[in-house]
């Protein structure tokens, strides 16, 4: 449980789907499948996340679906679609600070 919005949420689940996990938020917070992973292997992710430099948003957002939100967005190239999407509906400062704060008390 994060108790972060929707967008800091969502920009946490993709930090976690770019590190190879089915993660998506959830509430009030972020449901990852496990899929064979142990516990241990998905708070390891969290922590090297939050270690770790933050991905372009091309790479993060790069196997993204149904980024189309707004009217005009089928006319974007992708790189353009995936930096509105991103100013939009994620706040990935947020939720990088939700990571690095669980990386301090982990």
């Amino acid at each position: 449980m994060t108790w972060l919005g929707d967008a800091a949420n969502d920009a946490i689940a993709c930090i976690l789907r770019h590190r190879g996990f089915t993660a998506y938020a959830a509430g009030p917070g972020i449901e990852v499948i496990k899929m064979g992973a142990t516990t241990d292997e998905i708070a390891e992710a969290i922590l090297d996340a939050a270690l770790d430099e933050l991905p372009e948003l091309d790479v993060l957002l790069e196997d993204a679906k149904n980024l189309q939100r707004e009217k005009w967005d089928w006319a974007l190239p992708d790189s353009l679609l995936r930096k509105g999407y991103a100013s939009l509906y994620l706040k990935i400062e947020e939720g990088l600070g939700w990571l690095k704060s669980y990386a301090r008390i982990a």
